[in-house]
């Protein structure tokens, strides 16, 4: 294979282009609660203020990205283009799931994992150091 020329086309890449654009709409005002105590509502509305504050914040800074061009692997874009029916299609076989009861392949029938439904449960294991003397203030 040759290496590319400076003066032609860059190598072929798996990468694709991706531009950003970033949008917001805020509530302007707080619902309020029906059975509210003022002391609550007035918690209740700092704390509505200084969220809106900082989402409105992070808006300013993320729309700085806005028009930028950015170069990102292929199979980091493919999993967001694909359709609803895609991202909702069930296996086919119970095989594809690993073996009985979902276990990973490779694990023998009746071997459960630990936290795992269906199979043997081991007991917890237990650590016990005995006591030791610590001596006392005066060395005793």
């Amino acid at each position: 294979a040759k290496p590319a020329s400076p003066d032609g086309p860059p190598p072929a890449t798996d990468n694709v282009f991706v531009t950003v654009e970033v949008s917001a709409e805020f509530a302007k005002e707080r619902k309020k609660e029906a059975d509210e105590k003022p002391e609550d509502a007035k918690t209740k509305d700092d704390a509505f203020t200084s969220r809106l504050k900082a989402l409105q914040q992070q808006l300013e800074i993320e729309q700085k990205l806005k028009g930028r061009t950015f170069e990102v692997s292929k199979s980091s874009v493919e999993a967001l283009l694909k359709d609803k029916a895609g991202l909702l299609k069930k296996p086919d076989a119970p095989a594809a799931q690993g073996g009985p009861q979902g276990m990973p392949q490779g694990f023998p029938p009746g071997m459960g994992m630990p936290g795992m439904p269906g199979g043997p449960r081991r007991a917890p294991v237990e650590a016990v150091t005995p006591p030791i003397a610590v001596p006392g203030p005066d060395g005793q």
